[in-house]
């Protein structure tokens, strides 16, 4: 036994000997193949001076073109040089058009005196685009509230967000007196006045004053209308024996014309003339997360919508009870409010109702439901 093993080790050290040796050799080979080729580029490369670029090489003319730089006299007569330009007699080179740069900073912004306040600037001159642009602030808010600047274009008659190639008589600036963070606060106030004065200095124009009481009375008036008027109006399906599955929910949801949300656990019911959907339903997410069927089973489902953001044009109360009845039939599920009380003929009458009244104080307000100032105010 001992004479096999000492005969194994000398084998193995034998191997090792012979792998040693190969690698040694394969580095030799390719360093006696790769040497000529280093040694020619080191020579073709010798007495070419490393020189720094500078203007001093390219030297600037008055109509702004750059001449060549000389060629070094001992510049290897196998490296390329330049074509030398040409001097025959042409018409001369059109320049390049210069691009209409369009800020991406300035989208147009919606501004309206019905939820903003908008502060005039007036110049002594109309303004290039650019020209504004390169002054004003790199900022779409003034604390939490929406900010945006404006320029009347005496070409189209209207006001619009600044573009670089349009000139602009008058300007105005815009924040957002409401929205879900809040009224407009004093020390945003003073803010806003601030970079509105900056602005109107840097164009030598002059900013209107701001009678800071009575902008944060109308702020707050204003916040109470949207208190009063931003809800959400949902109706609860509960399971009445059993469970549901999630892919069966789901299935009867595409059945209805619902469609995946944005967020796991939230449908939607597209609106045919809208972008904004018409109605959502949501469920317990951590069912479609779960791993045994036993965590996977729904009791109840939400289905509704806010009001606010939907227009009236659109019947969504009565597009809510349609798919809520037809749904709860499918589901074998009751239907009730958010405090599990079963709703009934007379209480849904009673809530379409008060949908209506809210509707009417909105467009009273001239900030109808679905409108584009009712989601600012109220998103």
């Amino acid at each position: 036994m001992d004479a096999l093993q000492t005969a194994l080790t000398l084998f193995g050290g034998l191997v090792l000997v012979a792998l040693g040796g190969y690698t040694y050799w394969q580095f030799r080979r390719n360093a006696t193949l790769h040497a000529p080729h280093r040694s020619t580029l080191r020579s073709r490369l010798e007495g070419v001076e490393d020189v720094e670029p500078s203007l001093v090489d390219h030297p600037i003319t008055e109509d702004g073109a750059a001449q060549d730089a000389a060629i070094p006299a001992n510049l290897p007569a196998h490296l390329p040089t330049a074509a030398a330009p040409s001097t025959a007699p042409g018409p001369a080179p059109r320049p390049a058009a210069c691009p209409v740069v369009r800020s991406a900073r300035f989208p147009r912004p919606a501004l309206n005196e019905v939820i903003d306040l908008l502060i005039p600037i007036s110049v002594p001159a109309p303004v290039a685009g650019h020209t504004a642009m390169a002054v004003m602030p790199d900022m779409a808010r003034v604390g939490t509230k929406a900010f945006a600047i404006e320029g009347w274009n005496e070409t189209r008659q209207r006001w619009e967000g600044l573009q670089a190639d349009q000139r602009y008589g008058r300007l105005r600036a815009g924040v957002q007196l409401v929205d879900r963070a809040g009224s407009l606060t004093p020390a945003e106030l003073v803010e806003c006045e601030e970079v509105v004065r900056r602005c109107a200095n840097a164009i030598h124009g002059v900013a209107e004053h701001v009678a800071e009481d009575a902008v944060l009375a109308r702020a707050q008036d204003l916040y109470q209308f949207a208190c009063a008027h931003d809800g959400r109006l949902f109706f609860q399906l509960r399971v009445t024996h059993g469970a549901w599955g999630v892919d069966y929910v789901q299935e009867i949801a595409r059945e209805m014309g619902f469609v995946p949300g944005a967020v796991l656990g939230k449908w939607v019911l597209p609106s045919a003339t809208t972008s904004f959907p018409v109605l959502g339903l949501q469920f317990d997410v951590r069912a479609a997360w779960a791993d045994t069927k036993s965590e996977s089973e729904l009791h109840q489902i939400e289905l509704g919508w806010e009001i606010a953001l939907v227009p009236r044009s659109e019947a969504p109360f009565q597009r809510l009870r349609t798919v809520s009845a037809a749904m709860a039939a499918k589901l074998g599920a009751a239907i009730t409010d958010e405090a599990g009380v079963a709703l009934h003929a007379e209480a849904m009458e009673d809530i379409a109702q008060q949908i209506d009244s809210l509707y009417d104080t909105m467009d009273q307000r001239a900030i109808p439901a679905g409108s584009d100032l009712a989601r600012r105010l109220c998103s």
